[in-house]
């Protein structure tokens, strides 16, 4: 046997975003929009200059490695209900049918290894607490008996948690205006419950032929669209708020009213086509504008550095 060999793969596999991002969103726009929200959350937070910090670095890498481990996880614990998976849904793809159960368990060792390296390397002890919670979660998420993916509304309730780490880290690890953390952490459960609700609806089929009973199956396509469309409201919401504290919010709000527009659009034709068209939108409204924002803050605070 050539551990070698194995052990290679496995690495490239980790390194490979396509294979490794949140458990349905193995696409570059899944992999972006994560990268790009946590700018946003650590600079609204903090200012700019938080991206030249090594610990905020080092916090990017634990993200990516917590995301690559606990989506292997699932898919570990998950390979019987996501062999269920239509293909005619490409979100619902089942690693494990491109790689082996031996090379993706290589895989979760070397990513979650890299995941502890990270966390001992900064050192803070309320940030491991949060990332170890956020490693449990997933755990019961998919693990029998609990599998809380089969439980309506439970299922993506754990999954915000992800969703309101980026903030509560931040917070931990540098400290930050407790209005506008208490804030994001809302605007981030919120966003996750609605990405959630919208993977549960691409995976209605699936979920089905295997008995779990998820909140989309729970209250059906066209519920779960409004539901959906619910917590993207709630974003806008908790965002205009936001720019009473800090203006320049103003950028992301506009991105998230035309997606939210897009989801009004889905509670009145909830079928798999405009379904499966729902993520990727999510990227084309909120990705410029969180570009745009970056460039905002950033090019002052670079002026002041190189002139």
């Amino acid at each position: 046997m050539n551990y070698a060999s194995i052990f290679r793969e496995a690495l490239l596999i980790t390194i490979d975003y396509r294979k490794m991002w949140l458990a349905r969103l193995h696409r570059l726009e899944g992999l972006l929009i994560g990268f790009f929200i946590y700018l946003f959350v650590a600079t609204t937070m903090k200012g700019f200059e938080i991206i030249f910090d090594f610990n905020f670095v080092l916090s990017i890498g634990a993200f990516y490695m917590l995301g690559a481990s606990v989506n292997m996880l699932n898919q570990i614990l998950d390979r019987e209900a996501d062999k269920l998976s239509t293909p005619k849904i490409p979100n619902t793809r089942n690693i494990l049918k491109e790689v082996s159960l031996k090379n993706a368990t290589i895989h979760l060792l070397v990513t979650t290894l890299a995941l502890i390296i990270l966390l001992i390397i900064i050192g803070n002890k309320a940030v491991l607490t949060l990332f170890a919670i956020g490693y449990l979660i997933a755990y019961i998420y998919s693990a029998k008996p609990l599998r809380i993916k089969g439980i309506p509304l439970l299922g993506i309730l754990a999954n915000s948690y992800g969703g309101m780490l980026l903030p509560l880290v931040i917070y931990f690890l540098f400290g930050a205006n407790f209005e506008i953390t208490l804030l994001l952490v809302v605007v981030m459960f919120f966003t996750w419950m609605m990405m959630f609700i919208v993977n549960e609806m691409l995976d209605y089929t699936a979920d089905k032929k295997y008995g779990d009973k998820t909140t989309a199956l729970f209250l059906g396509i066209k519920k779960s669209a409004w539901l959906a469309f619910i917590f993207s409201l709630s974003v806008c919401v908790c965002l205009i708020l936001l720019t009473f504290l800090y203006n320049f919010v103003i950028l992301i709000l506009i991105g998230n009213v035309l997606f939210t527009g897009e989801l009004f659009k889905l509670t009145r034709n909830a079928n798999d086509k405009y379904l499966r068209k729902i993520l990727p939108k999510m990227a084309l409204y909120s990705l410029p504008f969180y570009m745009i924002y970056l460039i905002i803050l950033g090019v002052p605070h670079l002026l002041k550095l190189f002139l």
